[in-house]
């Protein structure tokens, strides 16, 4: 082993330190040994910028380097060790890091907890971003995700850290943005099809028979429509005991694409239990909202 004595070097003032030597001191190099380059034993515990250039500042402990590094006042611990430090610092930082210690991987998410609140918010726009009316809300954690993301891409080119997760979530708010978009034209077809369903064309209805054999009520009628335009329609007539007023079943029969002007028979049957029917008047409405029938 070969120790080289180089020439005084202005000392450093440490991290946070009131008191930080300010004098000078020689450094000793071990030339075996790289990775053991340190200051000199008059040279007090503190913080220096980080010889492997991995962060901006390394602590060293008096004796050797540290596994405890900083970048932009946030701690982390360097989970590549010391064994790759090249030489010792030749100014010392003027600002202490401010956080506790974290496990700082490259390109992982530590320190850059902005970049996962991104991917997170880009997840759930494109969960909630196709349903209507909620597409509001879709659209909304989209926009917050690209801006997260693109503020953690932004840090990760300071820390090191979290670039992948930011990338994602600006990917994925991008893509949410585009289903909410879906979703508000989804959630107009959704209302304009309630609003058929609940507001049918003109018409005319009546039911032209009721009637119960072997347990099986059969309910007939006639459709007119009544408008200029060609309109669907859904009759739902209720089955009621004779003599009570008890409902007992109700039939729904479809009429598609009645023409203007025409009329047009419909006929439905469902079992009971009951021997002597009545009929009630037939309620009519538009089309079911995408086959789906509202109640």
């Amino acid at each position: 082993m070969h120790l080289i004595v180089e020439s005084a070097r202005p000392g450093y003032r440490g991290v946070g330190c009131g008191r930080c030597h300010t004098g000078t001191f020689p450094l000793v190099t071990d030339t075996g040994n790289p990775s053991a380059v340190a200051p000199t034993p008059d040279h007090r515990p503190d913080w220096y910028p980080d010889p492997s250039g991995r962060y901006e500042f390394r602590y060293h402990n008096g004796t050797t380097w540290t596994a405890d590094v900083s970048t932009d006042g946030e701690r982390y611990v360097d989970v590549l060790g010391t064994s790759h430090t090249p030489t010792a610092p030749t100014t010392a930082p003027t600002t202490a890091p401010t956080t506790g210690p974290t496990t700082g991987p490259s390109g992982g998410n530590s320190g850059n907890g902005i970049a996962v609140a991104g991917l997170t918010c880009g997840i759930l726009s494109i969960a909630f971003g196709w349903l209507p009316v909620v597409f509001v809300l879709g659209a909304l954690l989209a926009v917050l995700g690209m801006v997260f993301g693109v503020m953690g891409l932004r840090r990760s080119r300071r820390s090191g850290s979290g670039r992948g997760f930011a990338l994602a979530g600006t990917i994925t708010s991008a893509i949410g943005l585009g289903v909410a978009v879906g979703g508000l034209l989804f959630t107009i077809a959704v209302f304009r099809a309630l609003e058929r369903y609940e507001n049918p064309a003109e018409h005319a209805a009546e039911v032209t028979g009721c009637e119960v054999d072997d347990g099986t009520a059969t309910v007939s009628g006639e459709l007119r429509n009544d408008s200029d335009d060609t309109a669907s329609f859904t009759v739902r007539v209720d089955v009621v005991r004779s003599g009570s007023g008890v409902r007992v079943s109700t039939t729904r029969g479809e009429l598609i694409d009645v023409a203007p002007g025409e009329t047009r028979s419909w006929e439905v049957t469902r079992r009971v239990t009951v021997d002597a029917v009545e009929c009630s008047p037939p309620n009519v409405s538009g089309p079911l909202p995408f086959g789906v029938d509202p109640g």
